[in-house]
């Protein structure tokens, strides 16, 4: 119960989009002192759903019952580098702190040239971009505000995105966690942090902790009807192409990957952030440098 006298989360997963943060609200929602949030909820970066006000919010946990944690997860709340990107607010650690002040809040970093390829593929998987359009110019003035949009290179900027949430929570309320090492080599010690953090029964035993989320075989009809559609049909697109299209003899969509020169530029790109990241957090996994 917040201050308010309302149900309202004590946890939060803000991101970062692309870096497992679906598979840790999966593996929570299995603990029994949890109460998890099905998908995304967006109420503090979408406008729309912030509009609605805390009696809204405070409904998504209705059915809360002794859980101790209350927790919901959205991987855009991190993306506070977002500066002049259309309907996308800057603030939101402000609009966090100001209705759930004690809050605790976890992040799951990626190496961020892994992660800028993997935003660019879902982007294009949802429909936002055009299948035909290649990555290698990611950097150029022809594809900026289509980037720009989706944070497909800001998203990665960690450091100044830490230190945003820094200046309105401690130190002791941030549990920054690394997919490489955390979620891929060690599942069970990336979740017995969580635990220790949450102050929930560490030895309860999580199911299927290596099973990966969101690990999509689309055909390529399907990825340029997405691109075509919107709304509802979008959305139904999606589904059919889980469901049926994949499983019928049609041509896979095949992720975008860059070539050498474009991969050094991403990691010039990242160089002086990550260096900024490891001085602050004291280390960061060896392979975000190479």
């Amino acid at each position: 119960m917040s201050r308010t006298g309302k149900k309202l989360p004590n946890t939060l997963i803000i991101g970062v989009q692309k870096s497992a943060t679906t598979w840790l609200s999966k593996r929570l929602s299995q603990h029994p002192d949890v109460y998890m949030v099905p998908g995304e909820v967006h109420y503090f970066d979408h406008e729309n759903k912030f509009s609605k006000g805390v009696n809204w919010y405070s409904s998504l946990f209705k059915d809360v019952e002794n859980e101790s944690i209350l927790c919901e997860k959205s991987g855009a709340y991190f993306w506070t580098t977002c500066e002049g990107v259309k309907g996308e607010p800057a603030d939101k650690p402000q609009r966090i702190k100001a209705l759930l002040p004690e809050v605790k809040l976890i992040v799951i970093l990626r190496n961020p040239v892994v992660r800028a390829i993997s935003g660019w593929n879902h982007n294009i998987r949802s429909g936002a971009i055009r299948p035909s359009f290649d990555i290698n110019k990611i950097f150029s003035l022809d594809y900026s505000d289509l980037v720009k949009q989706h944070g497909i290179l800001t998203r990665g900027l960690y450091h100044q995105q830490l230190v945003e949430y820094l200046k309105h929570f401690s130190n002791e309320q941030i549990l920054t966690l690394f997919f490489e090492t955390d979620v891929v080599e060690n599942p069970t010690q990336g979740l017995a942090k969580v635990t220790k953090f949450l102050e929930i029964d560490s030895e309860f035993s999580f199911d299927k902790i290596e099973s990966a989320e969101n690990r999509l075989k689309m055909t390529n009809f399907g990825v340029w009807a997405r691109y075509f559609s919107d709304g509802l049909i979008n959305k139904a697109m999606y589904k059919a192409d889980m469901i049926a299209l994949s499983k019928l003899p049609l041509p896979t969509w095949k992720p975008a990957y860059p070539n050498t020169d474009t991969l050094d530029k991403l990691y010039e790109y990242y160089r002086a952030e990550n260096t900024s990241l490891s001085k602050l957090l004291g280390n960061i996994p060896s392979g975000w440098t190479i």
